[in-house]
């Protein structure tokens, strides 16, 4: 499914206790498919209650540099923010 020249790295964080995440997984997870030789994120898919969301921060997060967090967390916290505030 993956070119062989691409890496898993998995995060875990603690989500707050009335989070749906956390009653459905006890914590959040989200898992990145890197390519090693150009840092590129190929794939991501995070735990999630709706599949849209990891949809959503899917397409914020593939084909960015891992190496460079700072071109895309601002636009994700930016779009989870904005459905944020809505509520």
């Amino acid at each position: 499914m993956f070119q062989q020249n691409t890496v898993y790295i998995v995060g875990e964080s603690k989500a707050s206790s009335n989070n749906p995440i956390t009653q459905q997984f006890n914590c959040f997870f989200i898992g990145f498919v890197i390519d090693r030789d150009t840092h590129e994120i190929v794939d991501a898919e995070c735990s999630t209650t709706i599949s849209i969301t990891s949809r959503f921060i899917q397409s914020m997060l593939v084909g960015k540099s891992i190496l460079r967090p700072m071109n895309w967390r601002q636009k994700l916290s930016n779009g989870i923010l904005v459905h944020l505030r809505k509520h």
